[in-house]
């Protein structure tokens, strides 16, 4: 059985992650006209989901944790619980776009693939005066593989 890892990154202030995506647009001219188009290409992530995303990995990297040699067994699926602590009121954050953010990153980190995890939970708190804002989270496997998770 993998042994539970958990930690408590620390954060100056977490950004407001509004919008996960942005469109990709590129600008064509017609030739011989003045005439200029967008058009659509794509999506790709925010700057400020990226920066979410590459601060939390850059801390994990700091901190060298990884997934214990010799002790994951991959027919069974993982347990990832994430706890923010935040400077202000936990009724003006809405953290469901940071949370995938930091989903992704402890997710790319540890080289699971996100749709591993059969249980995910979120919880946030506040402190009052504190000078940072913490991540802490816990991750591990579940008892039952895979395939004994039907219903």
């Amino acid at each position: 059985m993998m042994t539970e890892i958990t930690n408590t990154l620390r954060i100056d202030k977490l950004p407001s992650v509004n919008n996960m995506y942005e469109p990709i647009l590129h600008k064509r001219k017609i030739k011989n006209t003045s005439i200029v188009y967008m058009h659509y290409a794509g999506m790709h992530l925010s700057h400020e989901a990226g920066a979410v995303k590459e601060e939390i990995k850059r801390q994990l990297k700091l901190l060298n944790l990884y997934l214990p040699k010799g002790q994951v067994d991959w027919d069974k699926p993982f347990y990832l619980n994430i706890i923010y602590v935040l400077k202000q009121g936990v009724l003006r954050r809405d953290l469901d776009n940071l949370n995938k953010c930091v989903i992704d990153a402890i997710s790319e980190h540890f080289a699971i693939n996100d749709s591993r995890y059969f249980d995910e939970r979120m919880r946030k708190f506040f402190t009052v005066g504190s000078q940072y804002e913490y991540i802490k989270f816990f991750l591990g496997q579940l008892d039952k593989k895979v395939a004994d998770m039907k219903i």
